[in-house]
């Protein structure tokens, strides 16, 4: 199987997400591109062909050019071919969606899930309430388990069935008692594993209702999260209507959003 799944994964490119460095929903399980690409083909603007190709794992024998093009831009060269290392496709996949009352939880959740489900944990993905919010409003999704401040997407993959469920079962259980958590469900059946994933995959669907839509791609240390949400929707004020974030806790990445009905040059990060 690919070792990149992204939300956009039905419109995007290879080559793009070569050169875009992409981490995809399933980093925190399958690494990043650096270490999944085993060799690259590169088209240099000079027209020059750079045939850094190699399906070895490891490979000693000389500079690792492949690198610089990896994350470029594109400003270096067009990537034409892509050798990528491809895992074994999971034989059981798990999803558990859970409630939490603040980002503090969320962060201790993270942390014990980490701990608990180690092997078989493949994505973390973090929603705050206005990112659900526009769900509803706008595609008539709801929340299976009710209204939270925050919501988390704890995915497990592993080849036996039994004891991963039993693992997510377990750990689900143990945060409630710990009061790390509010609520929560866990979905095994294929249907409604992807009704779950959904949620999270469908928000840009709604920004066409949401007027001008900026869109913000942060790497932050997890405990800034959603101080930069919080201080930038104080900083916005009326100029914007909806200020949200969500993202991979698993590679530190936030997507952050502003929406507003009309652009002018103080809608914009500076």
């Amino acid at each position: 199987m690919m070792p990149l799944d992204l939300g956009s994964k039905g419109s995007c490119h290879i080559g793009g997400n070569v050169s875009t460095n992409a981490g995809g929903l399933r980093l925190l399980r399958y690494g990043n591109l650096h270490g999944n690409i085993l060799g690259l083909e590169v088209v240099k603007a000079n027209g020059e062909i750079l045939d850094l190709v190699s399906t070895l794992k490891k490979d000693n024998t000389g500079y690792h050019l492949k690198h610089l093009f990896i994350g470029s831009e594109g400003t270096l060269g067009f990537v034409t071919k892509v050798a990528i290392q491809c895992p074994i496709k999971p034989q059981t996949q798990n999803l558990a969606f859970i409630g939490l009352q603040n980002y503090s939880k969320v962060l201790k959740t993270f942390l014990y899930a980490k701990e608990q489900l180690s092997e078989i944990l493949s994505a973390t993905e973090v929603i705050d309430s206005h990112s659900m919010d526009i769900v509803k409003e706008h595609l008539g999704v709801q929340s299976p388990i009710g209204e939270y401040p925050y919501y988390l997407l704890i995915e497990t993959s592993g080849s036996k069935e039994e004891h991963d469920q039993e693992k997510l079962y377990s750990f689900v259980e143990t945060a409630l008692n710990k009061h790390f958590i509010l609520n929560g469900t866990v979905v095994t059946e294929p249907s409604k594993f992807k009704d779950i994933w959904s949620i999270r995959e469908r928000i840009p669907e709604t920004f066409k209702h949401e007027g001008y839509v900026l869109c913000y791609d942060f790497t932050l240390p997890l405990e800034n999260y959603y101080k930069l949400v919080s201080e930038m929707r104080e900083y916005m004020g009326t100029r914007a209507h909806r200020v949200f974030g969500f993202g991979h806790l698993g590679k530190q990445s936030l997507i952050f959003f502003e929406c507003c009905y009309k652009r002018t040059n103080t809608n914009y990060i500076s």
